[in-house]
């Protein structure tokens, strides 16, 4: 049998003595013990109210009758605010780090949705590596809005960036820049369920896209190696190409616009067939990206600019964790003590896995 014994908060009193000069009456206080904090919550219990409303996602009056029910600990809703922008302090410096690793990554998948700023509309952005997730929120959905989020390459640096065809990625050309296959398949579906001749070009470009899903999943399945992928793939690319120089001669309102700029990026579409590692979807951004869209569902985005910082943040900590399989809040509980000893919290990239937490 598994129970779970109560839980209880503990509460230590700290008395600070004071002593008056008799020559100066000046008046001298006893300092706090290295790593006490001078409010009433400790680093721990600091986490956990962090965690609560940022890796979890309760709004704050949940979390604060959650606290009180199972901790048996009464904290205001003003409390828990000051707290979360504490936290948020405390993880300037890891995601700083997040930031400079993500730039210099060679395989980058990127992706925004909509966020509320003040009641005001802006943009969540999200750069993910493997192991990495940093979110930016930005007033603007603009390519200057992407740079901000990943600065342009060094020189002599590769990276190829997968993303959907939004036109704040359009300046990258070639293997700099990977389509995602499933927003594609989605949109020739589209197509596909319109009228003539959109339908038809729906239908040839569908067929297409599982082919190449289909050849794909067979070299992940060990099947064939990454060189002989693009040679599978000709076929595919050669039918494709066919299909979108027809559809772009349509005249169709629905197919003519979207076919000439896949034509134009048309080697975009199959940079994963050039560059090992690189993957045909963007699935692994949109998967990083749910709970941010969930929070925002509840929460209506962000009021003040330390609420920006702690869903920045939270967000960037919270998702590479969870890519990394480590453990949210003895990560946070050990940022917060950094934080009130003033050394260095553990980093955040993946080398540091096998470190605790």
């Amino acid at each position: 049998m598994t129970e779970l014994p109560p839980v209880v908060c503990v509460t230590t009193e700290y008395r600070l003595h004071a002593r008056t000069c008799p020559h100066c009456r000046r008046r001298t206080w006893a300092e706090l013990p290295a790593g006490v904090p001078r409010g009433a919550v400790g680093p721990r219990l600091q986490a956990v109210g962090s965690l609560l409303t940022g890796g979890y996602g309760l709004s704050r009056r949940c979390a604060q009758e959650l606290l009180r029910d199972l901790l048996g600990e009464e904290l205001s809703l003003g409390t828990l605010s000051s707290l979360e922008a504490a936290t948020a302090a405390a993880l300037s410096v890891p995601c700083q780090e997040v930031a400079q690793a993500v730039a210099q990554a060679e395989r980058v998948n990127a992706d925004e949705t909509r966020w509320f700023e003040a009641h005001r509309l802006a943009w969540l952005w999200l750069a993910a590596t493997e192991a990495l997730s940093l979110f930016r929120i930005d007033a603007s959905r603009s390519r200057e809005a992407f740079e901000r989020l990943l600065p342009k390459r060094a020189a002599g640096q590769r990276r190829t960036v997968t993303s959907d065809r939004y036109s704040a990625y359009c300046h990258l050309v070639g293997d700099e820049w990977q389509l995602c296959w499933s927003h594609l398949e989605r949109e020739f579906t589209g197509w596909a369920e319109s009228t003539a001749p959109a339908a038809g070009s729906g239908r040839a470009a569908l067929a297409a896209s599982r082919r190449l899903f289909s050849r794909w999943h067979q070299h992940r399945a060990g099947d064939f190696p990454h060189a002989a992928l693009s040679s599978y793939l000709q076929p595919v690319k050669q039918r494709l190409q066919a299909v979108l120089q027809e559809a772009a001669a349509s005249g169709h309102w629905r197919v003519e616009g979207p076919a000439r700029h896949l034509l134009k990026h048309f080697e975009s579409l199959w940079t994963f067939t050039r560059v090992e590692g690189v993957e045909p979807t963007n699935n692994h951004a949109e998967r990083a990206l749910r709970r941010a869209v969930l929070w925002r569902k509840r929460s209506f985005g962000h009021q003040s600019e330390s609420g920006r910082l702690f869903v920045e943040r939270l967000l960037t900590v919270a998702g590479s964790l969870r890519l990394q399989g480590r453990n949210l809040l003895a990560y946070l509980e050990a940022a917060c003590r950094a934080a009130l000893t003033h050394t260095y919290p553990p980093s955040l990239l993946p080398h540091s896995a096998a470190s605790p937490p």
